[in-house]
């Protein structure tokens, strides 16, 4: 069940922010404090922020989020805690807020950008399509695009060749960019 955050969520983010292997993959600092959940959940301009909360329960499994990049775009971030992993947490959120995020915000298109390894099964199970990969000088990991888009918008062809993405500026399927 996705459900806006209270201050009484504040203990479970900060407790499950403790695990390491959320900043790794993710923009929350390290070490996590509740200062930095007290901020998180007061937001920040064009964002929306959601508790993913066990339906029977209540507890806290984890966060979903977007922020508007302009009309029609939006980025996704989220983060599961450790004792949720691998039940199909982040799919189904990810799958709810990006169907929210599509019909009730008039989005054409919402967006993940993801790096190395966290080239995201969440997010293809979810719907997201590979839409953009590059290496980037400096960088050992490439960096991909990963978008769903809403249904009477959609662009992506039937599928890329293997080892290929479709580069959505020239609508067609290409090599993997370098830079």
């Amino acid at each position: 069940v996705l459900r806006p955050f209270v201050d009484e969520d504040i203990p479970a983010i900060v407790a499950a922010c403790q695990d390491p292997e959320i900043p790794r993959w993710t923009s929350v600092p390290s070490p996590y404090t509740e200062e930095d959940a007290r901020r998180y959940l007061a937001g920040a301009p064009n964002m929306y922020a959601f508790a993913v909360v066990d339906r029977d329960n209540g507890v806290l499994l984890g966060s979903v989020g977007f922020q508007l990049l302009n009309h029609s775009r939006a980025t996704f971030g989220y983060w599961v805690a450790r004792e949720a992993r691998g039940r199909g947490v982040a799919t189904r959120a990810l799958r709810l807020l990006s169907r929210w995020a599509l019909s009730e915000h008039g989005l054409a298109r919402v967006v993940k950008i993801v790096s190395g390894e966290d080239a995201d099964i969440a997010c293809f199970d979810a719907g997201f399509v590979l839409v953009a990969a590059t290496a980037v000088a400096g960088l050992s990991d490439r960096v991909a695009c990963l978008a769903v888009e809403r249904p009477d918008r959609h662009s992506f062809p039937p599928g890329c060749p293997s080892g290929a993405v479709f580069d959505a500026r020239e609508r067609r399927c290409s090599a993997l960019v370098t830079a």
